[in-house]
This record gives C-alpha cells, structure tokens and sequence, in this order.
C-alpha cells in the first residue's frame, strides 16, 4: 500500500504540471512503471541500504529525459543561423530544460516517501540547482538579445557552477555514512551535477566565431557571428561569401523594388558577414556591393573587434562584436538620419521604441564611424536593436526615399510615398 501511494502522488505531481512534452511523452508515462518496478524489487530486501540504492533507480526517468534532451539540443545545433549563432544556442538551451524540473520533483517527492532521506535530500537539492539555473538561464536569453551580453555570459557561468552543488553536498552527506551507500551518494551526486543543467559551456565552445580583419573596425564587447567573414579586399571575397551559403542571382533585381516588406521582420532573408578596415570607406566598399546585393543579401553584419575582455563561456563570441544591417527598403516611419562625417543626425528625436531605424551613409563615411554609431544606437538593449537598415548614398530631401547603389536594368517597382 505505501509503495502505491508513493507511485499515485509522484505521478500526479508529474502528469499534472502543464508541461509540454511533445515527442518525449514516454518518459511521463513511463514514471510510475519505473516507481513500482524499483520499489518492488526494493521490497525483496527492504533495509535502508536497498531503500537508497532503489532511489537512485527512481531517477532513470530524469536521465533518459536528460539524455535525449540534450542529444536534440546538439542536433539543433547544427542548424544555427550564423549569424546570430549565440543567440540562438542560449535560446535552444534554455528550452532544454523543460520537463527535467517537472521529473525531477515527482523523484525527489518518490524518494522522500520511499524513506531515503539523503537521497532525498540531494534530489531536492538539485531541483532547487536545476530551477536556478533554468531562470539564469532565461535571464542570459533576454539579455544577449536585449541587454548586456556581458552580464549574459557571468549568467552562464554561474548556471554552471551550479553543477558543482550536487556534488559538494553528496560528499558531505558521506560523512558518518555507511561504506556503499557512501558509494551511492558519490553516483548520485555525479549523476546529479549532470543533470543540473544542459552542456552549455562545450556547446557555447563548439560554434565557430569569424575573425575581424586585422585593422578592422574598434568598438565595444557585442556578439559576433558563427561563421568566416568575408573580406571585401580578397581576390576570394566571391569564394568567401559562397562559403557562407549565397550564390550569384544577377536577375533577381530585388533592389528595383522600392517598397518595404510588409513581414520584414519575420520573413527569411539571406544573410552575410563582412570583416573590412575600419579605414576603409564607404566609397572604397562602392565596387564590392554588387556582389554583396546580387546574392540576394537583405541582412549584413560588419565584424569589428575590441579591447574589453569578457567572462568565460561566452568570451571568444563576445571579442569580435558585430553590428547588424538590413539592407532592403525600410517601412515608411521609421526614424530617418544621416550618416556624413562621423556624425548621425536623426531627422527627429530618437523615441525609446521606433518601429525602425533608417540611416543614409555617405561615400565619404569610413567603416570606423558606421560601426561606432551602430553600437551605440543598435546594439542590445538600444532603441535600434534589431531593426536597423542601412541605406548607401547622400540622400535627397525626401530621407525616406530608398534608392539603391546597384543599377536597376528592369522597370522598378515603386512605393508610393505619403499613402
């Protein structure tokens, strides 16, 4: 009868948390199996040492869900966007967390009904571990998209100290314990560390990072790319922006199309990273557009470099910053300005949150003033981020009047401006 109450509560704890378990629904079904199964046989000796060593029989749920969980998230890992590779590999990590908390206190609940205090205990304990880091963790999120990337790598780091708890309190708890099950809270304690949290410093390790040009552009820590830059003054700019996964379509024209995309924001878009000079300006960078627009290239990140040094794990993605471009027709209210000079003026006050950011730069501009004016208005936590287009040329009266630096050869498609 106790092993049965044990298996109705546990199981309730976790069937009833409103958790999405998609394709891994197994491991909540199989829960309760996994309960009687180990309790049964716990039964056939029931001493305090069968009772521990039972309990750790309990967590073979949490670690098959754990196990599969993060063999998805190395899956998706190979399928990152370059060229917000870090970004997406926090987002992915974070939303690997979901369901090991839920089993996680249904097994601590079975263990402390099962009478196996220590084990018990240290399951809780790294509940609570697992519960912290699953907030650091959705906090590290928010702030490498929105705030401080720096402060989302210390969030990191300190997710993964946390490991280290389990392990520290199961050799405490083997102080006066008996000889195996000092053996068994050794086992649980590993087992524990483990589970804490996903692999995130060796998955953050593992995306590449592309290097800025020697004398490129100086700035701020930010979050780079995943993938090899391309240099604008290579024979092998061509070659090198094949590598990052575009090829040549001269007859798309997409740039005779003056109107802004309705879905700007959501839709796909070929992307490119470029590392230039920060001496280099954006007369000299001129020649090399066309192969950069007849690619179909609507999203273009500039790698730059800094001297701040930043926190493990996130260290080497956060030493070459990038700043972000769109680079088709931006929506008609945006807030326009104009880059000349090293100076952005803005043709009206800058709100805390406009819908876009819209900014003409000149020939005459270097990479050095466009990527310092980037970080300051479009880096996380600016009222740019993530929405800033980038327009080549003087412009007219009108600023919001997009023209493009590549000739159009077909009848262009215009935006009626005003309506």
């Amino acid at each position: 009868m106790h092993l049965l109450i044990t298996i109705f509560i546990s199981t309730l704890i976790v069937i009833l948390m409103p958790i999405k378990w998609f394709g891994l629904k197994s491991y909540m079904y199989s829960f309760p199996m996994i309960i009687f199964c180990v309790g049964v046989i716990s039964k056939k000796v029931d001493t305090q040492l069968s009772r521990d060593a039972s309990s750790l029989g309990f967590l073979i749920p949490v670690i098959g869900y754990t196990a599969w969980k993060n063999a998805v998230i190395r899956l998706d890992s190979q399928y990152l966007a370059f060229q917000i590779g870090p970004q997406q590999q926090l987002t992915i990590l974070e939303g690997g967390m979901d369901g090991v908390l839920v089993l996680l206190l249904g097994t601590s609940v079975a263990t402390f009904m099962w009478k196996s205090k220590k084990m018990g205990g240290l399951f809780l304990c790294t509940l609570g571990c697992a519960a912290l880091c699953k907030f650091l963790l959705k906090n590290a999120v928010l702030q490498i998209w929105h705030g401080d990337p720096s402060m989302a790598s210390s969030l990191v780091l300190y997710s993964e100290l946390l490991r280290s708890v389990p392990i520290l309190l199961a050799i405490a708890l083997c102080y006066k314990a008996a000889k195996y099950t000092r053996w068994l809270l050794i086992v649980g304690g590993i087992t524990c560390g483990w589970m804490v949290c996903p692999p995130l410093a060796s998955q953050l390790q593992k995306i590449p990072v592309a290097d800025a040009h020697p004398e490129g552009p100086t700035g701020t820590l930010g979050v780079g790319i995943s993938t090899s830059a391309a240099n604008p003054l290579s024979e092998n700019f061509a070659q090198e922006l094949n590598a990052q996964g575009t090829r040549l379509l001269p007859s798309l024209q997409w740039w005779c199309n003056t109107k802004n995309r309705a879905r700007w924001q959501n839709d796909g878009r070929a992307a490119a990273g470029i590392s230039p000079p920060g001496k280099m300006t954006i007369a000299e960078l001129w020649p090399h557009l066309p192969q950069i627009f007849q690619r179909g290239i609507t999203y273009l990140a500039i790698v730059g470099k800094t001297e701040e040094t930043a926190s493990i794990p996130l260290k080497k993605h956060l030493q070459t910053p990038a700043v972000r471009f769109y680079l088709d027709p931006p929506p008609l209210t945006s807030v326009f300005g104009v880059l000349d000079g090293g100076e952005l003026q803005w043709s009206k006050p800058l709100p805390e949150e406009p819908e876009a950011c819209a900014v003409w730069v000149t020939k005459e501009t270097n990479i050095q003033e466009l990527f310092t004016n980037a970080q300051r208005y479009a880096t996380s936590g600016q009222p740019c981020a993530h929405k800033l287009f980038l327009i080549f040329g003087t412009p007219e009266e009108d600023l919001s009047s997009w023209r493009s630096p590549i000739k159009c050869t077909k009848n262009p498609i215009k935006n009626p401006r005003g309506k």
